[in-house]
C-alpha cells in the first residue's frame, strides 16, 4: 500500500535532488574534522578503564546524524513532491428518491401485524431491496 502511494508521487522541481550530493561531502568533512579530536589520557595501566564509556561519548555523533536527516528532508521538500490522482467522469442519470415515514402516535395502531410502523419499515426495506 505504501509503495502504491509512492508510485503516485511526482516532483515539480527534481533538480533540487542534486543538493543531495552535499550529504556525502558533509560526512567526509565530519570524519576528517573529528579524526583527531578524541581526548587522550596516559596511564600506566589501562585495564581498569576497559569498556568504560560514558553516554555522552556514545551519543556524540547523534546531533550530526539528525542534521543530515533534516537536510535530506529539506532537500526533498525543495523538490516539491506532489501526488497525482486520476479522476474519471462517468456519465449517468440518477433519480433522487426520498422515503418519509410517519412516526406519530397513530402509527402504533394494531390494525397491521405487529403495528403500522413495523409494516411501513418492512415495505420500505422491500422497496430499497428491489431498486
Amino acid at each position: 500500500m505504501f509503495f502504491n502511494y509512492l508510485h503516485n508521487i511526482s516532483f515539480a522541481a527534481p533538480q533540487f535532488f542534486l543538493l543531495g550530493l552535499l550529504v556525502p561531502l558533509m560526512i567526509v568533512w565530519y570524519i576528517q574534522k573529528n579524526a583527531g579530536s578524541q581526548a587522550g589520557m596516559k596511564v600506566s595501566s589501562s585495564k581498569n578503564f576497559a569498556g568504560l564509556t560514558s553516554w555522552k561519548n556514545s551519543f556524540r555523533h547523534l546531533p550530526f546524524l539528525l542534521r543530515l536527516v533534516s537536510i535530506a528532508f529539506i532537500i526533498a521538500a525543495l523538490a516539491r513532491p506532489q501526488t497525482k490522482t486520476d479522476e474519471q467522469q462517468a456519465a449517468g442519470e440518477g433519480v433522487d428518491i426520498v422515503l418519509a415515514i410517519d412516526v406519530s402516535g397513530s402509527m402504533t395502531a394494531q390494525d397491521f401485524i405487529p403495528n403500522r410502523m413495523e409494516a411501513a419499515k418492512k415495505v420500505a426495506e422491500e422497496f430499497i431491496d428491489h431498486r
